[in-house]
């Protein structure tokens, strides 16, 4: 295989802020709302980022919701301060080698920044695209990654840890591969998904990569 560049999401692929996410908003609603919403709540609020959220939860104050909602993300993120474990030696290597790496991701700008920032990520990635308030647009931003790249879709793959980073990666046409090396990675479901591979370490991501790019 003759990979050009690399894709990644963000959350559950490169670093586990998953739980950053929830804790931010955990904290942000019930200073807003006065109730307390557990994880699975929330996670089931995800697509949209993190504005489309707050819109939609709390339609009257959301500016100030989302302000601390950020606020509560950067202080979150220090219990989780590093990419997970092995991949940076992947990332220096695929770089050094002339792959092109990208982001897609369904966070927000702000929240995007502040990881990026807080993991020392950002000179690994370009361009880096996020998500909108409305959700669902994951395939059309690999779309403008693959015309930024004037990069041919079978020479690209998409590395992500929910189902719908698979989808996003067969609807753009470019090669699915599955992380499922994050704490709450739904292994079965991926699995169903017939990614092209399927990763529960990130050492069997960098083994895949040995296998299918640097032999």
């Amino acid at each position: 295989m003759k990979l050009y560049g690399i894709i990644f999401d963000m959350d559950g692929t490169l670093a586990d802020t998953n739980l950053v996410c929830i804790e931010a908003f955990q904290r942000t609603f019930v200073h807003f709302l006065g109730r307390s919403y557990s994880a699975e709540e929330i996670h089931a609020l995800f697509g949209p980022d993190e504005e489309g959220i707050v819109r939609r939860i709390v339609p009257d104050h959301w500016q100030q919701a989302l302000k601390m909602y950020l606020d509560e993300y950067e202080h979150a993120h220090a219990a989780y301060p590093a990419a997970f474990s092995g991949l940076l030696p992947i990332l220096e290597r695929l770089q050094a080698d002339g792959v092109r790496l990208g982001i897609v991701t369904g966070k927000g700008q702000g929240s995007a920044e502040i990881s990026l920032r807080l993991l020392n990520l950002g000179s690994y990635f370009e361009p880096v695209e996020v998500g909108s308030p409305d959700g669902g647009i994951k395939a059309g931003k690999i779309q403008l990654v693959l015309d930024r790249w004037a990069a041919a879709p079978e020479t690209v793959a998409y590395l992500g840890d929910a189902l719908s980073d698979v989808d996003a990666a067969r609807q753009a046409g470019i090669t699915a591969l599955a992380a499922g090396w994050c704490t709450n990675a739904d292994l079965a479901g991926l699995a169903a998904r017939r990614p092209a591979a399927l990763f529960r370490q990130v050492a069997d991501f960098e083994h895949w990569l040995e296998e299918n790019l640097w032999t």
